[in-house]
């Protein structure tokens, strides 16, 4: 892959008909979820990070994108690899990877799962959380399922169109409700319901002249445990007050197999692609003031 000079799209306006940085603002800033709080954020992943890996079967979404525009080679960053599912892959088709994780506990599983595919000296780990991180540019940008808490959206999304040399990759999720959510909300529960995180992306850089492909793909996820009153707890906790009656509405979606509970479901997922030079990313000539272009300030 051949870089080009980088440039960065200035916004065109912030006075649109719809404020996706303001909604933003309001879903980060909701109590209801855990990534309201850095503490509680973090708590969370420390908890999670060797049982992650089981909510996914297969491959991640995504992966011939990535092989077409690392046909080449090149170099990735990748925001918040999380246990290494995207960065393996990465490994195997880049030149050079640099991962950027906050995350102790997923650093630690990551650096294993990387060892035991073989790829441990293919990957540099950033300890810290993107919008701190000190990075270079890279050919290509990638995050999957990873933007979900980013605090100020626009300054994470112009770091990406700034160090992303040729093209970016984002992997998130199209506002589907998952059949354990819808039960439980249909029973009363407050958890809030995922936003349609491609959108607020989408408007966010169509705003700064970039116009990136969306791709809306089913992905299928799994959770297990030893018992069916275990899985439900792993589900939702303690929030249902009656377990035996979410387990059965849930009933659909439990198989049991080899001496395990499976909580088995299928979930649209978006993944959102842009290149330098292709019809998507704009010219200095089409959009904003031509002098913003190549200027990184304000990014941190």
């Amino acid at each position: 892959m051949t870089s080009e000079k980088r440039r960065v799209p200035a916004a065109a306006t912030t006075s649109g008909p719809v404020d996706f940085a303001g909604a933003w603002e309001t879903i980060i800033d909701d109590p209801r979820n855990r990534w309201s709080e850095e503490a509680s954020e973090r708590s969370f992943w420390e908890s999670h990070a060797e049982s992650y890996e089981r909510r996914f079967v297969g491959d991640p979404v995504g992966v011939p994108i990535l092989e077409s525009m690392l046909s080449d080679g090149g170099s990735v960053l990748e925001i918040g690899p999380g246990t290494g599912r995207y960065t393996r892959e990465l490994a195997r088709l880049a030149d050079r990877v640099t991962a950027v994780e906050d995350s102790p506990a997923m650093r630690e599983k990551l650096a294993s799962n990387l060892a035991d595919a073989g790829f441990e000296d293919r990957v540099d780990v950033v300890a810290n959380a993107w919008e701190r991180a000190d990075v270079d540019s890279h050919d290509v940008v990638v995050a999957g399922w990873s933007l979900y808490r980013q605090p100020d959206i626009e300054a994470c999304l112009e770091r990406i169109l700034a160090t992303a040399d040729c093209g970016f990759v984002l992997v998130d999720s199209p506002g589907a409700v998952p059949p354990h959510r819808r039960i439980a909300i249909a029973d009363g529960d407050e958890l809030p319901s995922p936003p349609p995180r491609h959108a607020y992306y989408c408007g966010l850089l169509a705003d700064r002249g970039v116009y990136p492909t969306v791709r809306i793909v089913e992905k299928t996820r799994e959770r297990r445990h030893e018992t069916r009153s275990g899985l439900v707890t792993d589900l939702l906790g303690d929030s249902v007050d009656d377990p035996q009656a979410y387990a059965d509405a849930l009933s659909p979606w439990l198989e049991r197999d080899d001496g395990r509970w499976y909580y088995r479901f299928t979930i649209p997922a978006a993944i959102i692609t842009c290149e330098r030079g292709g019809a998507g990313w704009g010219t200095a000539d089409e959009y904003g003031d031509p002098a913003a272009f190549g200027s990184t300030e304000g990014i941190q």
